[in-house]
């Protein structure tokens, strides 16, 4: 049998009651700044000023899907995208961003099969190229801004 003392059981349940009344600290980036706001059953989410959305980007089109990569190939980015995600399909790729440097299959950054990676800059958009590893290999881009 575990004895607790009065006072503190009373330490307990009030170090309880403050930790539930302040509730989760949820943070987003928002237009004035980076912003944290508590959420709990009297203040549920969204928090005031944020865009409902979990990251602050918003979706472009078109997205690029099973774009073949058998040569260097460069991305068809839409007007205003920033950051893209590009995912790798059946069969690994490489990856240049330096706008000088061709990736072949053994230079460059390589990306497995099933494996996605985020790029953000519209430069960095700009200057990327991707080419297979291995025959067929495509890749999925989806962007925004």
């Amino acid at each position: 049998m575990i004895r607790i003392s009065g006072a503190a059981l009373f330490a307990l349940l009030l170090w309880t009651t403050l930790a539930s009344a302040q509730g989760t600290q949820i943070c987003f980036q928002a237009p004035s700044g980076i912003n944290c706001q508590a959420v709990n059953a009297l203040n549920p989410l969204p928090v005031a000023g944020s865009t409902g959305a979990p990251y602050a980007y918003t979706p472009l089109t078109p997205s690029q899907n099973g774009l073949g990569v058998a040569s260097a190939t460069a991305l068809t980015i839409p007007t205003g995208a920033t950051y893209a995600v590009v995912c790798s399909e059946t069969q690994g790729v490489r990856w240049t961003w330096d706008g000088t440097t061709t990736p072949t299959a053994s230079v460059g950054t390589p990306l497995a099969a099933g494996q996605c990676a985020a790029f953000s800059g519209a430069g960095v958009l700009a200057n990327l190229k991707f080419i297979q590893q291995t025959a067929t290999a495509t890749i999925d881009v989806e962007y925004a801004k």
